[in-house]
């Protein structure tokens, strides 16, 4: 059943994603800018030189999505050093390249809302849910976009998903200790410091 949820996210959201254009004004400012990321090959600073809205470095979005689109145009083999001045509005690659990421971001975020209700509910009902939640009309729209807000929807459902999994978990155990002493984790500052530094350097 996990598989089938997965593959209904898929059917839903991937095919045709990238069979129209960019729409203007985000998905061209956010590509423009991953672009810049992938042909300078810095995925710390966001520029967008040129820009009638901003200063050549563009610091008002997270670096996640910028860093989903790279990994996209990466694999597309376009916005890289070398390439073609119009690769990015010819052909349907571009479209491609920045959409799918945030298509399987939103895969995940359908399939979290499965998990969470088949576990304190039933399989049916999480199936329901996660056809209610795929196909609403808001979230279908923003899942087949290369926008913002996918990157941060789909991670986040699934990680209440799992929080509310582990919190209401029947067994009230500690998770086995992996590793030798410092390399140990979790139950180890080493663990927690990582996940705090994580917190302020990227998701701030």
């Amino acid at each position: 059943m996990t598989l089938l949820v997965i593959l209904f996210g898929i059917a839903l959201f991937v095919p045709f994603a990238g069979s129209y254009g960019l729409w203007d004004p985000w998905e061209t400012h956010y590509s423009e800018v991953a672009r810049q990321m992938t042909r300078r090959g810095d995925f710390i600073s966001l520029w967008w030189p040129g820009s009638p809205r901003d200063v050549d470095v563009f610091w008002s979005k997270p670096v996640l999505s910028f860093w989903l689109m790279s990994i996209g145009m990466h694999i597309a083999g376009i916005g890289l050093p070398g390439g073609a001045a119009g690769e990015m509005a010819l052909g349907t690659r571009a479209e491609w390249a920045v959409r799918t990421p945030f298509c399987l971001m939103g895969v995940l975020g359908v399939y979290a809302v499965y998990l969470v209700t088949s576990k304190f509910v039933s399989r049916r009902a999480g199936v329901l849910a996660a056809v209610v939640a795929g196909t609403s009309p808001m979230y279908s729209l923003v899942a087949r976009q290369a926008m913002t807000d996918m990157a941060y929807v789909g991670p986040m459902t699934m990680a209440l998903a799992l929080a509310a999994l582990a919190l209401y978990d029947d067994k009230d155990e500690e998770l086995p200790r992996r590793g030798v002493r410092w390399r140990s984790w979790p139950h180890h500052p080493l663990f927690y410091g990582t996940i705090v530094l994580l917190a302020v350097f990227v998701i701030a």
